[in-house]
């Protein structure tokens, strides 16, 4: 099995068989294993069918890959769901499939009971207003993911019925269960996880456009599913032995069980199988304990480790060899392999001198290996820079990162310039990146998005996520908005324009009104925004602000509910979605001075195929 086999591609097939839509998916979240070839050990049985006197890659020999794989046991999940917030661009159709599920689930949220106040609204005529939606749900939980895991769903109106978009739409809490084949009826109905959440359609999308109406339809829900259950590992021999079987177990939790404590990492259940439990040092980074354990030399006694630590440097010298893989044997098996990992640093091979300089910071050598790193990063012409910034955030130790990512965010090549304000997250430097939680409900519960400002004397950018946490980075302090402010917004959704200053009288007015408002702003130039509310003929009460981009971010995404201390209401409620959509087209219309990015990640082009790419150059290529 080849293990760069991509999150994305998985999602792919799941989602043809939905009739439905491949979106992007970040690497990071992938349920096979970086760095591993498994082509050559598919676990047949059959001795000649392997060939016979082929040296076995030293990545790959001697360690617990020789004698075994991880099960990719993805879990695809999905069910239906019920969208919300659709003003009139939903439909009244009810598959009558789904119809009993999705009444009880309303009923269980509360829809239709005297004790929650809502005995007026019958879920029934829920389900047949032209504000809600019935969508499929879907979405792939990777092997060994432990519960409390956050990952995104994939969203689609249900075929044959008259949803229009799904923009602007809120998903209600839904179960997901098993969803794979036929399969058995205890496995379907078995609930794996729930999701809910806020809609993320593609933020180009120009419904007047032919063919792009249909794309509406679709969307994401980033971090939404969350899981509810350990997601089991097994580790499955090449070739049935007992004897292997507890020998790998014996290994394991020697190696990653705490001290003086009897740790059940790995367990031996069959001379076919060893179950593996993700260590709670790992939670959080368990896609890395796998990749770990499957680089971990079997033999340790006897001067073994060493040995093997010197093979694997001398494979480092050697051109197209696995320098991920190589270099994760060292990590696997730890410090004591400092000071032949030490001795590659000086190589002559910079892609060897950066691989084992990388494996040493991860080991603590932040004295020796910190220096090294820092050359790689500094260097616009390496092509491991990035990943020597990545490593930078992966080591607050090395004092000196500081000032260079700091630097780094001024570049003008947008994938360093993110990298380095990653990492600068990665090191939690609050001074440099300031983070502001845009619509935080609740201590429990995630904000609707995340805004961060990064100090940076470069060009003035917006960086947008598009998996994972909603996230705007805005690259420059103080990004100003600016005349012509009347952008082209499809649908009409929102108006933002140029105010005048107010006359006395006009602000006495106002001050009849709202007692709270920033007089000295209303005797300036300001910016006025406010909304159609959806599905009504009416609007939002007007919002002035100064000129400033994180004033409007926060008045378009927090929601549209009194503030506690002054009854005033705080903002516009519009989703994740439709903010990045507005800054996109400000940006395009130069009423904001800055370059619009979209996060790249695989499979980006299936969501954006569709759209033109004219006037949007840091979209991917269609």
């Amino acid at each position: 099995m080849q293990m760069r086999v991509t999150y994305g591609l998985i999602c792919l097939t799941l989602f043809l068989s939905f009739s439905t839509f491949v979106s992007c998916i970040r690497d990071e979240d992938s349920g096979e294993l970086r760095g591993l070839t498994w082509s050559d050990f598919s676990g047949d049985d059959n001795e000649k069918s392997q060939k016979p006197h082929t040296k076995m890659p030293e990545d790959i020999s001697g360690t617990i890959a020789q004698y075994g794989s991880i099960l990719s046991s993805q879990a695809p999940i999905g069910g239906p769901g019920v969208v919300v917030g659709l003003g009139t661009n939903g439909s009244s159709e009810i598959p009558s499939n789904l119809k009993s599920k999705l009444l009880s689930n309303l009923s269980n949220l509360g829809w239709g009971l005297a004790s929650r106040d809502t005995e007026n609204v019958k879920p029934i005529e829920v389900l047949r207003d032209l504000d809600t939606a019935i969508v499929r749900i879907a979405g792939i939980i990777p092997p060994g993911a432990p519960r409390g895991t956050r990952l995104d769903a994939y969203v689609s109106a249900v075929p044959r019925t008259q949803t229009k978009s799904l923009e602007g739409g809120l998903l209600l809490p839904s179960i997901l269960t098993w969803q794979q084949g036929s399969g058995t009826k205890h496995r379907n109905l078995k609930t794996l996880a729930t999701v809910k959440g806020p809609i993320f359609v593609n933020p180009f999308i120009d419904p007047t456009k032919r063919g792009a109406k249909s794309r509406l339809r679709q969307g994401k829900i980033l971090n939404g599913i969350i899981v509810k259950k350990n997601m089991p590992l097994r580790l499955s021999l090449h070739k049935p032995d007992y004897h292997m079987s507890r020998q790998i177990q014996e290994r394991i939790n020697t190696h990653f069980g705490r001290k003086g404590r009897n740790d059940k990492i790995a367990i031996a259940k069959n001379p076919h199988v060893v179950e593996i439990t993700v260590p709670r040092k790992y939670l959080h980074n368990y896609e890395h304990f796998l990749e770990l354990v499957m680089h971990l030399p079997l033999r340790s006694a006897g001067g073994a480790t060493e040995a093997k630590a010197a093979r694997v440097a001398k494979a480092m010298e050697k051109p197209d060899v696995n320098y991920e893989g190589l270099t994760l044997v060292w990590e696997a098996t730890g410090r004591q392999n400092l000071p032949t990992i030490q001795k590659v640093y000086a190589s002559k091979n910079p892609t060897a001198s950066f691989y084992a300089a990388r494996t040493g910071l991860r080991l603590g050598d932040y004295k020796y290996a910190g220096p090294i790193v820092l050359k790689f990063a500094a260097d616009e012409k390496s092509p491991l820079q990035l990943s020597a910034i990545k490593a930078l955030g992966d080591a607050p130790m090395v004092i000196k990162a500081g000032p260079l990512l700091r630097k780094l965010v001024n570049s003008k090549n947008e994938l360093i310039r993110i990298a380095a304000y990653e990492s600068l997250v990665a090191r939690q430097d609050w001074n440099t990146v300031r983070r502001y939680e845009i619509d935080k409900y609740s201590k429990s519960e995630p904000p609707s998005f995340i805004v961060d400002q990064v100090v940076s004397t470069g060009d003035f950018a917006i960086y947008a996520t598009c998996t994972g946490q909603p996230k705007l980075v805005l690259f420059g302090q103080h990004m100003p908005l600016q005349n012509p402010l009347f952008p082209v917004i499809p649908g009409d959704i929102v108006t933002i324009y140029n105010d005048n200053p107010m006359t006395k009288g006009q602000i006495e007015k106002l001050l009849d009104k709202d007692p709270q408002t920033d007089v000295k702003l209303l005797r300036k130039e300001h910016v006025a925004v406010y909304r159609h509310i959806p599905g009504t003929e009416s609007t939002s009460e007007t919002f002035r602000i100064k000129f400033r981009v994180l004033d409007i971010i926060r008045i378009l995404g927090s929601a549209p509910r009194p503030n506690p201390n002054t009854g005033k209401i705080e903002g516009l409620g519009f989703t994740y979605s439709q903010v990045v959509s507005i800054l996109y087209r400000l940006c395009e219309q130069n009423s904001i001075p800055a370059k619009f990015v979209l996060q790249k990640t695989p499979e980006m082009q299936k969501i954006y195929g569709d759209t033109p790419a004219a006037g949007s150059p840091d979209r991917p290529d269609h």
